[in-house]
């Protein structure tokens, strides 16, 4: 489960690191975007300003679900870990309707190549 939470927490540090509350950039262009999980810096992804808006409320929800998870002690680690897991995975269904097929699979490919923890 604590890899779990790590992995939650990647992408409120990716939308940090990128300053997503900057400026937007113009309709149709992109601009890159940092990538960090656990606090490293995965690598880059070029997303246009709805992606990053839309990254950042998927996120939002996403820690405040495991946020929820982590401060209720009534459940069982196993049950615990399960919903982390359950909530990963919904996450990660979301990314892929965001993301362009490219920078999906890149973004798998960032995440796999992270070191364990």
């Amino acid at each position: 489960m604590e890899t779990t939470m790590r992995k939650l927490l990647s992408l409120l540090l990716l939308l940090m690191a990128a300053g997503l509350h900057a400026q937007s950039v113009p309709q149709g262009r992109v601009q890159p975007t940092y990538i960090v999980q656990d606090g490293q810096v995965l690598g880059q992804l070029a997303l246009d300003t709805m992606q990053r808006r839309q990254l950042e409320a998927v996120e939002r929800r996403y820690q405040q679900a495991m946020d929820a998870l982590a401060a209720n002690y009534t459940i069982s680690d196993k049950a615990a870990s399960v919903r982390a897991e359950e909530l990963a995975a919904g996450r990660q269904v979301e990314f892929k309707a965001i993301l362009t097929p490219d920078q999906f699979a890149r973004w798998q490919q960032m995440e796999a190549a992270r070191p364990p923890n």
